[in-house]
């Protein structure tokens, strides 16, 4: 428990823009462990949460609608982290590995350990919570690509304007993506925003 208290933790000065924190969590070892833990958890909570709001219980895990629908922001996310870096490797000179973006930027999405709430609120019967779940998402979202430009700026050294092209190129690719994978594995009932 102590272990990941210090995660989040340094995920907290990840998100308030710390660079030697950045650089820490660039390198360190169990980084992508972690990072996967920090990337995984919202989504399946927000799963259970909302499954448990159908009359059929966690069945309704299974169908492809629940499912689909708490997996592709998450997997969007993850592939435009990869493009993101990908592309600023390779055409903008600011590399030290695909892993080490994805270890800043997982961590930068602990924000979405928020979004549960929302699910909760929904699931008890508070209100209707998809407002709140919008909010929290677009804020996380935002904050992420906030968090790649400072990587890329402070951290693998890409000028400012290649770094803004890097961010709004992962802008267009997480939305395209999400789009996209939303439309194929969900179909017409699939929508960016609850």
């Amino acid at each position: 428990m102590v272990i990941l208290v210090n995660q989040i933790k340094e995920a907290m000065d990840v998100l308030m823009l710390d660079k030697e924190k950045m650089a820490s969590v660039s390198n360190k070892s169990d980084a992508t462990k972690w990072g996967i833990i920090i990337l995984v958890v919202p989504p399946l909570l927000n799963l259970i949460l909302s499954a448990l709001s159908f009359p059929s219980g966690l069945n309704a895990i299974f169908t492809g609608l629940v499912f689909w629908s708490m997996v592709v922001p998450t997997v969007s996310l993850v592939a435009t982290m990869f493009l993101m870096s990908f592309v600023a490797q390779k055409y903008f000179k600011g590399g030290d590995g695909h892993k080490q973006f994805f270890n800043v930027l997982a961590y930068a999405s602990v924000v979405f350990w928020l979004t549960p709430i929302a699910f909760l609120i929904d699931l008890v019967g508070i209100m209707d919570a998809s407002g709140l779940l919008n909010l929290i998402s677009t804020v996380g979202l935002v904050w992420v690509f906030v968090v790649a430009y400072n990587y890329l700026v402070h951290i693998r050294k890409v000028t400012q304007k290649d770094a803004t092209l890097v961010v709004l190129g992962g802008v267009f690719s997480y939305f395209l993506l999400q789009y996209i994978l939303g439309r194929v594995l969900i179909g017409k009932y699939y929508k960016l925003f609850y």
